[in-house]
């Protein structure tokens, strides 16, 4: 049975959503509904980084982890996805091990580093680091990619803006997917103190630079 699919949002979120699905299940009608342009998104912005912060997201982690390998072996760069190596420093101990226990077993090449690598590498190292790899995406040429392969299977892509989920429900829609983001809250009525965290990101032409590097979660570089 072909079901009909609203899904609220045409992020990574949404359209990552949207290909699930078509992938498993091509018969379902599936249209995604934007407020604006692509190009006035969060998902247009910052690069994306994968790691697992959370031990109930481990499956779900692994998973990723193994389809973010098999686009970067068959597409690589051009679709923005990327293997990366890098580094986390944080004076916090148990910040780090959470890292470990929720990462170790699913990214690469896992492994803290010394005191000599950290004074080497860093012009302020912190007390503790580790190193591994793992996948990076670029928004601009990922989400984009991801369209146009939901796009093969007939997905309708609309820009308007959605105020409620009982509006699409009144259409007729069999499953409505909120993947809203910061309007998330909003256009289910459940929650209204979602709000962005503020800040700032740098797009710096820096062709030597070829690993990630986190300071904790505050300040961090990913290379595109």
């Amino acid at each position: 049975m072909a079901l009909n699919i609203a899904i609220i949002g045409q992020g990574v979120s949404g359209t990552s959503t949207a290909l699930a699905i078509l992938e498993i299940h091509p018969s379902m009608k599936i249209t995604l509904f934007a407020d604006r342009p692509f190009e006035d998104t969060c998902s247009y912005g910052p690069g994306g980084h994968f790691e697992v912060m959370e031990a109930e997201h481990k499956k779900w982690g692994l998973i990723s982890f193994e389809r973010f390998a098999k686009l970067e072996k068959e597409f690589g760069s051009k679709i923005g996805v990327k293997y990366v190596s890098g580094f986390v420093q944080s004076d916090n101990e148990s910040f780090i091990e959470k890292l470990g226990e929720f990462n170790a077993e699913i990214v690469h090449n896992y492994r803290k580093m010394n005191s000599r690598e950290m004074k080497h590498i860093f012009t302020e190292p912190l007390k503790y680091g580790i190193h591994y790899s793992t996948y990076s995406t670029q928004g601009r040429l990922y989400v984009p990619w991801l369209k146009s392969q939901c796009e093969k299977y007939g997905a309708k892509f609309i820009r308007r803006e959605i105020h409620s989920i009982e509006e699409l429900a009144d259409e007729g829609y069999d499953i409505i997917i909120n993947c809203a983001g910061l309007h998330g809250g909003k256009v289910s009525k459940d929650d209204n103190e979602m709000s962005p965290l503020r800040g700032i990101a740098f797009e710096i032409d820096a062709p030597g630079w070829k690993h990630f590097s986190f300071s904790e979660l505050e300040t961090f570089v990913i290379p595109l």
